[in-house]
């Protein structure tokens, strides 16, 4: 995972563009903006200080962390977008989605080692070391269900978000901080289960729906 060419194409795109804003994640209300995706929570992570620092810098800035609070994220690892935000439809027959089980299960357990942080236009991500292949997987899915899927992107990293802009933020200290953790062991997370369902940028639970649980 070439997390290096990633980094620095993310780098030249703040620089030209700047920071993008999703003011919508200030409301407390519920997010009407869902995806349908395979993702699982995600937690042992030793991020108080990084997200200490960054709460310096702008405290109503997203971040994803162990609860449920409307002012902040759920910290999850999503392997799959199925349908991104663009292209969401409710399923009036989700069971299309079984045959995803069988691949789902041979990577289960998924250990995924924490080292890196890369600033995006519009978040903050962890990016990982996962001890499967989870783009085999990904592949494997997408073959399986290659008239239905419409990704965002082309998911070929280990990533989670850490924290989703939303007003204004000094930019000149936040590459600070990026700097100081861009190679910082952030520990090892062991996901034991995937979900299969409609999600928000957040992850609540009081947003999401669970199709299937593997």
């Amino acid at each position: 995972m070439d997390y290096k060419e990633i980094k620095e194409r993310n780098k030249k795109l703040v620089n030209t563009h700047g920071i993008k804003y999703d003011k919508v994640l200030l409301k407390e209300e519920k997010d009407e903006r869902l995806c349908l995706a395979i993702f699982s929570n995600i937690n042992n992570l030793k991020l108080k200080e990084i997200q200490s620092e960054l709460k310096e810098l702008n405290n109503t800035c997203v971040y994803y962390e162990n609860n449920n609070s409307p002012f902040n994220g759920t910290l999850h690892f999503t392997l799959l977008q199925l349908l991104g935000f663009d292209h969401f439809k409710d399923l009036e027959d989700p069971s299309i989605l079984v045959k995803l089980i069988p691949f789902l299960k041979e990577i289960l357990p998924l250990k995924i080692r924490y080292k890196y942080i890369i600033l995006t236009p519009s978040c903050i991500i962890l990016c990982g070391l996962p001890d499967k292949d989870i783009n085999e997987c990904r592949k494997k899915i997408r073959k399986e269900l290659k008239d239905f899927i419409k990704e965002p992107y082309l998911n070929n990293i280990c990533h989670s978000t850490l924290c989703r802009f939303t007003g204004d933020i000094d930019t000149e200290k936040l590459n600070k901080i990026i700097e100081k953790y861009e190679n910082y062991d952030f520990g090892e997370t062991e996901i034991t289960s995937f979900n299969i369902g409609y999600g928000t940028w957040k992850l609540n639970d009081y947003e999401i729906k669970i199709l299937y649980k593997i």
